[in-house]
């Protein structure tokens, strides 16, 4: 995440060289600014979340987990992290400019319903 960030500060002096923008990207060029943009954008908060997230797993504190990954999954919905926008704002989830945000939040719910579910067998079994 960080990495990607670094990337997307060099191509904008990259750009800014060649006299181009972002926006004159086509085909898997365009996909990939994109990728860079949603990893790179929020990048503190993101690492924050993971990191705690995968402590609790190491903790076997899995419904903290989930908690965690549910709030990952709000915040990518509103763009405080993976925001797809150059400039990282914030939007509202029925105005995002990318579906991105959906899915990836989504993505961040299975991670939760995963670790809930883990979680909870785990307590069965020991029990």
């Amino acid at each position: 995440m960080v990495a990607a960030a670094v990337v997307l500060i060099e191509s904008g002096a990259l750009f800014s060289a060649l006299g181009a923008s972002p926006a004159d990207l086509r085909g898997e060029a365009a996909l990939g600014y994109e990728a860079l943009l949603l990893l790179g954008n929020g990048f503190i908060l993101t690492a924050v979340l993971w990191g705690w997230a995968l402590a609790a797993i190491i903790d076997e504190r899995l419904g903290l987990a989930g908690l965690l990954f549910v709030v990952a999954s709000l915040a990518a919905l509103f763009g405080v992290i993976h925001s797809p926008l150059a400039n990282g704002a914030l939007f509202w989830p029925w105005a995002a400019p990318s579906p991105m945000p959906g899915r990836l939040a989504g993505a961040y719910g299975v991670l939760a319903a995963l670790a809930w579910l883990a979680g909870t067998r785990a307590r069965r079994i020991t029990a």
